[in-house]
């Protein structure tokens, strides 16, 4: 699929949606020059192959843009011990990416979410073989997996990854998708979830789905 300046308008809009008011977001597409990137984020991304790179590059610009609204000159973005992006001081962030896009979403520190976690997933069926290793008996009746079902199994799907992405700074924890419950939802894409850890409360977030797109955005306040 090729991403046209519609689908990115369309885009941010669906993030609009899921992101709240203190929260910046900004998209890029995955075909991004690494060559943009600063010189220390391109040696953690140098091994990889060129569709990586490229990745990895839109999501750092993406990353900076949305830093940028929140009154951030640009800085390096590199990776941690877990690969996870390591924000400037005074922010927290998350990136994510699909096969066509990139978006990151920044928040002050001292805010009242927390840390932030966000994905973008396409919306293409998740293969039911996949449904027992993400999915719990009480998500499949929140969600009413059934026969045909597996676009509402890609929405846990990337609901969780946004959960880990939020927990992860707060925990340093490895999550499998199981350690992830999703507790409830309501009609508007509002959720709460919990994960396999003390140090955080309830994770609470918001997903929304177009037709091309699924975004999910969580938030994991410290104890």
């Amino acid at each position: 699929m090729k991403i046209t300046g519609q689908d990115l308008h369309d885009l941010l809009s669906l993030a609009n949606q899921v992101c709240p008011s203190d929260v910046a977001f900004a998209t890029c597409r995955t075909d991004c020059d690494p060559s943009t990137l600063f010189s220390t984020e391109l040696e953690v991304i140098k091994p990889a192959v060129p569709s990586r790179q490229a990745e990895f590059a839109a999501g750092r610009l993406a990353a900076r843009a949305a830093l940028a609204q929140l009154g951030q000159a640009p800085v390096a973005i590199v990776a941690g011990s877990g690969r996870e992006p390591l924000w400037p001081e005074g922010f927290v962030g998350s990136i994510s990416h699909c096969r066509t896009v990139a978006i990151a979403a920044a928040a002050k520190s001292n805010s009242q979410l927390g840390f932030i976690g966000i994905d973008i997933e396409e919306t293409e069926p998740l293969d039911s073989d996949l449904w027992d290793s993400i999915c719990s008996s009480n998500e499949r009746e929140l969600f009413q997996l059934g026969t045909g079902a597996g676009r509402q199994a890609k929405i846990i799907f990337s609901i969780k990854e946004a959960v880990y992405k939020a927990q992860y700074p707060a925990t340093g924890k490895l999550l499998d998708f199981r350690d992830v419950d999703i507790l409830s939802i309501d009609a508007d894409g509002h959720f709460v979830a919990c994960v396999s850890s003390q140090n955080i409360t309830a994770i609470n977030g918001h997903f929304a789905v177009s037709h091309e797109f699924i975004i999910s955005f969580a938030a994991a306040g410290l104890r």
